[in-house]
């Protein structure tokens, strides 16, 4: 993370905006308490971990420019179990298979708020609540 904002620092001459988009639900469609722990490490790291080192290094570099915006992508499964879902019942996928997922965009969204505290340095946070598109990686949940 630290390499990128050093790269458009160099480039652009600083950042003024961040859009923190990354996500993955790992790859076992099983409930959490039979998912490998290093898929949820995983999970969590690039999910929840990679936004709070986004945020991190963007403070600084907001700073530099008398501010900024970053838009991090979070997810409705933060505050909703999949299982209620029609799409994601229609597709069979209840039960806790993104568990670990859910808690780590709820993770996002905590971070998102919690950097309102940058406002008074002219630091804008934003939390994007997506919701799901039939895609591989929702197959795989």
């Amino acid at each position: 993370v630290k390499a990128a904002f050093d790269l458009a620092q160099s480039v652009f001459g600083g950042v003024d905006f961040v859009f923190a988009n990354a996500g993955i639900n790992g790859n076992a469609p099983l409930p959490l308490h039979k998912k490998p722990a290093d898929e949820i490490k995983d999970v969590v790291a690039i999910n929840t971990l990679g936004s709070i080192f986004t945020l991190r290094h963007a403070v600084p570099a907001f700073k530099k420019r008398g501010g900024g915006a970053i838009v991090f992508t979070s997810s409705i499964l933060a505050h909703q179990n999949h299982k209620s879902s029609t799409a994601m019942a229609k597709m069979g996928l209840g039960g806790g298979g993104s568990l670990a997922y859910q808690a780590a965009k709820a993770g996002v969204d905590m971070l998102s708020r919690g950097a309102g505290q940058y406002s008074t340095i002219g630091i804008r946070s934003y939390s994007l609540q997506v919701g799901y598109t039939e895609t591989e990686m929702l197959e795989n949940t």
